[in-house]
């Protein structure tokens, strides 16, 4: 074996293919453990080999061995974050935050007496025609057969109610905090 590396990143040469301190070509059996522990992460790998092949003219093995030893580095910290990532959506799906329910329900009750108190004020065709079509789950053509009206007839005193139920009803009403 040739001693190439610091004592922490070692690699052992096959063939010993070197010509006057310059690399050609080599496979070198690589102990990852060494090298990916040498970049401060733990877990996977630690132990094992690797035979890989080093490119001869494009530098030295140890500007390769280090490069070789970023890239696992680099995609460790990318998995080790996405993995908390995974968890963190995991966590907020399963177990959601605290909420008030009494609040909640009053809440919404104190919409619904709001929107009720409005539908009853408009017109009465435009009532007719919302009340059908929202609270009776009805379509157009329905609520038009149902009132004996044309269907854009009844698309109209639907839009007019809703246009009015818009501007009477505040908004702040939906943003209870």
């Amino acid at each position: 074996m040739i001693d190439l590396f610091p004592v922490h990143a070692r690699m052992e040469i096959g063939d010993g293919m070197l010509d006057g301190g310059r690399r050609i070509s080599a496979i070198a059996l690589i102990r990852i453990g060494e090298v990916v522990g040498s970049a401060g992460i733990q877990g996977r790998g630690r132990g094992a080999f690797q035979v890989v092949r080093v490119p001869g003219p494009r530098g030295s093995p140890i500007a390769w061995l280090m490069m070789f030893a970023h890239r696992r580095a680099v995609d460790r910290v990318r998995a080790e974050q996405s993995l908390a990532a995974r968890e963190r959506v995991f966590g907020l799906t399963q177990f959601p935050p605290d909420s008030d329910v009494v609040y909640d329900e009053v809440g919404q009750r104190l919409v619904e007496c709001a929107v009720a108190r409005e539908v009853h004020k408009l017109r009465d065709r435009q009532r007719e025609a919302v009340v059908l079509a929202f609270f009776g789950d009805h379509t157009y053509a329905q609520v038009a057969v149902d009132l004996g009206i044309s269907v854009p007839t009844a698309k109209s005193r639907i839009r007019a109610g809703l246009k009015t139920l818009g501007r009477r009803l505040p908004s702040s009403l939906y943003d209870l905090p």
